[in-house]
């Protein structure tokens, strides 16, 4: 009877060790991978995605713990992580408070999000607009969908339920947010502009062939160009991942799908026909 209950006590915490070893890697290698919707991003050498957490403003400090951890498991090393020949950027580590090693890039720790079962999955991005994916830089680390485009091009696109609604080239929604009231300037910065990276360009936006009105562009805060329609700048929604996704229309009354108009940009101020995904 002692030896049975022995073995009750420990065969759960042998378990509980294990897979908290199977969770650090060895060696791990941070490679990049091409998604469709998203460009270049980071991934760990099975082709998983990795991710950044905004909340992570103290250098060499995790932000995300308990639960958190649970919902984004650090990327962890027991050895030397290294970059995959070609991609640029610096690797080091942090200590997490469990003493273990969490692989930072660019001095960002990375993570995964525990929904992504496959290598093509990025269901994190966006989330709460504090997770993102990363793009592979030099220096600095952000959300891709707030990189600028050469020269971005404005279009329409037809949705069943909003009508014809502008979109970029590739045919993500672009948003306008109400609270845009001083010409020339955005009212969406900070973490703001997680959840709404702006549409920025180092080129001459353009508008497609037939579509009425006016591009230009304003400076924000960092130096960037965002290109404004009628006057009024315009944004992604971090969560729409594909062509179809309006899941940012009516978002706080203040965020809005915009149609085509030769004169002041026109919200679709109707509420969201969708629901964002529960990831």
């Amino acid at each position: 009877m002692k030896l049975k209950r022995l073995l009750l006590v420990l065969v759960p915490a042998l378990l509980l060790v294990a897979s908290a070893v199977t969770f650090a890697q060895g060696s791990p290698t941070v490679q990049t991978k091409h998604d469709a919707k998203l460009g270049t991003i980071l991934a760990d050498s099975q082709g998983k995605t990795l991710y950044i957490f905004t909340k992570d403003t103290t250098p060499g400090q995790s932000a995300c713990y308990g639960q958190c951890a649970a919902a984004w498991p650090p990327l962890t090393t027991s050895g030397a992580a290294t970059l995959a020949a070609g991609v640029p950027g610096t690797l080091g580590t942090i200590t997490r408070t469990d003493g273990s090693k969490q692989v930072t890039y660019n001095g960002k720790p990375l993570y995964y999000f525990a929904k992504d079962e496959d290598a093509g999955d990025t269901y994190g991005q966006g989330i709460g607009g504090v997770w993102f994916v990363v793009q592979p830089e030099a220096a600095a680390i952000g959300s891709p969908a707030a990189s600028p485009a050469a020269a971005a091009t404005v279009q329409t696109k037809h949705d069943a339920k909003l009508g014809t609604i502008l979109a970029d080239s590739k045919g993500l929604t672009l948003y306008r947010f109400t609270k845009d009231t001083t010409p020339g300037q955005s009212a969406c910065t900070g973490a703001c502009a997680k959840a709404w990276p702006p549409l920025t360009t180092t080129g001459t936006p353009t508008l497609a062939a037939g579509v009425p009105g006016t591009l230009v562009t304003i400076t924000r805060a960092d130096g960037t160009k965002q290109v404004t329609y009628n006057g009024m700048p315009l944004y992604y929604y971090a969560t729409d991942k594909d062509a179809g996704d309006t899941y940012g229309q009516g978002i706080g009354g203040v965020w809005f799908v915009v149609t085509p108009s030769a004169g002041a940009a026109t919200p679709v101020t109707s509420s969201s026909p969708y629901s964002a995904p529960n990831y």
